[in-house]
């Protein structure tokens, strides 16, 4: 795989979790992408679409009647008006109410935006919507563009609406594609539906798919993550029967993550059964650094009960996420930690998260320390 479609596909995925972060937040920033002309691969496959679809040529109202002119106008006024941060929400609140029948239209009224250097933004909310209604068309439309960046979010839009709407047939089609970056990420997009409603099927599928066997363990994390939320235990099995290696080590800590989230006793009694000594230690710190949002006292105690880098480890995430809720606790908290590594670690993640917190605030209280060690590991 190439740097640049490596780089798309990581923009990709950092859509895919801005998006989604920022239906109840913000969306995640990312980074532009230049406009490429994309070159001829092997051509995929053909999708036999019913008569009754190919028949349906005259156009549709748009959403509570509204002018696709008008649509196109306040999607671009959004696209011109907001940080990239915010650009898809946007976009999607531009977009609100649009049906899958009604997306052609818009998609041919911003063909020239699709193609602009942030089309991938308009992209990533239209497709899908297109993609669950007739894939055949929509991703006729996706492998038109020649901005290659908004071609790649295109297709894999069109694939994840289509696994929407009819897992099967994506998946089918995903399976007959030729071997490329284009399945790659056909493949990501069908396994992050399947990952929210069957964890176990959208494992089969990555595996099926050779998606484990890549660097980026980010898709396998993503199911585990979403099969922890509904059964961590039978998640956290699963992920011990995963070959020996980095990404069962990175499954893991997920599956540790999220089960704390939702049950700290089962997950710290799950940790403390595992195996292999340095999966235990690095589950454990992970555990205590999410523990420590709710019950930081609780994390402190456990985290002084490890020793040498374990205990490193676990206090600099406990005063980290300690820090967050409450600075001046993590602070009074550290300075009762013994001399050493720990203690300059943890002073050290301390005033750096209260000085993103509350800048004025933390200078005056390093300002205060007596000049010498204290002040210097605090600042």
């Amino acid at each position: 795989m190439n740097a640049k479609a490596i780089s798309a596909l990581c923009l990709l995925a950092g859509l895919l979790g801005g998006y989604k972060l920022g239906q109840k937040t913000a969306v995640r920033a990312v980074v532009s992408a230049p406009v490429e002309t994309v070159k001829e691969s092997a051509a995929p496959p053909a999708i036999a679409r019913p008569a009754a679809e190919r028949s349906q040529a005259a156009p549709v109202p748009t959403t509570g009647g509204e002018s696709v002119k008008a649509i196109a106008a306040r999607v671009r006024l959004v696209m011109s008006t907001s940080n990239s941060s915010r650009r898809a929400a946007s976009v999607a609140a531009a977009l609100g109410g649009l049906s899958g029948v009604q997306a052609a239209q818009p998609a041919e009224a911003l063909r020239e935006d699709l193609e602009g250097r942030y089309g991938y933004s308009i992209a990533y909310v239209l497709m899908p919507i297109w993609g669950r209604h007739d894939p055949a068309a929509a991703l006729e439309r996706a492998r038109s563009f020649t901005n290659t960046t908004t071609r790649m979010v295109s297709v894999q839009g069109v694939i994840q609406g289509w696994a929407e709407s009819d897992s099967d047939a994506a998946i089918a089609y995903v399976r007959s594609m030729p071997a490329g970056n284009e399945r790659v990420g056909a493949a990501q997009a069908v396994s992050e539906v399947l990952a929210s409603a069957s964890p176990e099927r959208a494992l089969a599928f990555l595996l099926a798919e050779g998606l484990d066997s890549r660097q980026s363990h980010a898709q396998m994390a993503s199911v585990f993550s979403a099969w922890s939320a509904t059964d961590p235990a039978r998640a956290a099995r699963e992920a011990l029967a995963l070959a020996p290696g980095n990404q069962r080590n990175y499954v893991i800590t997920s599956v540790v993550r999220e089960w704390t989230r939702s049950d700290p006793d089962a997950a710290l009694a799950w940790i403390k059964t595992l195996p292999n000594d340095s999966t235990r230690s690095t589950s454990l710190s992970i555990a205590l650094s999410v523990l420590a949002a709710s019950q930081p006292e609780r994390a402190a105690t456990l985290a002084m009960e490890l020793s040498g880098t374990s205990q490193r480890t676990a206090i600099t995430g406990v005063a980290s996420a300690w820090a967050k809720v409450d600075a001046a606790a993590a602070i009074a908290w550290a300075n009762t930690l013994p001399n050493g590594q720990a203690k300059t670690y943890a002073l050290a993640m301390v005033g750096r998260e209260w000085a993103a917190q509350d800048p004025r605030a933390a200078a005056d209280f390093a300002a205060g320390l007596p000049a010498g060690k204290a002040r210097n590991d605090f600042v």
